[in-house]
């Protein structure tokens, strides 16, 4: 680990960090929601959805991806992309879920 003067490098601080926010997580969220954020993780922290591919992703109704997202974003796990004209709102997982995840 980085001493006075060095520079802590990306994977000690993940391993810092880490365990902390996913145990802050577990506080705020029911399994089936951490489910949810593993399964997207799993399959691509960095990918891009709508509310329609996380539909197929994690294979419920629309309707329940909509609920799903409100607690998601809430805590901040998911982060709503600004609307590009008429298009789907675009939702990536934040920072801190993918150091969680990935």
């Amino acid at each position: 680990m980085g001493g006075a003067g060095h520079p802590v490098g990306v994977d000690a601080l993940r391993a810092t960090l880490q365990p902390g926010y996913a145990m802050q997580l577990g506080t705020v969220l029911d399994t089936r929601r951490i489910a949810h954020l593993t399964t997207w993780a799993t399959r691509g922290a960095s990918d891009v959805h709508t509310q329609a591919s996380l539909s197929a992703l994690w294979q419920i109704k629309q309707s329940a991806v909509s609920i799903t997202l409100s607690i998601l974003t809430t805590p901040g796990c998911v982060v709503a992309l600004p609307r590009q004209g008429n298009a789907a709102i675009e939702y990536v997982l934040s920072g801190t879920s993918r150091l969680i995840f990935g």
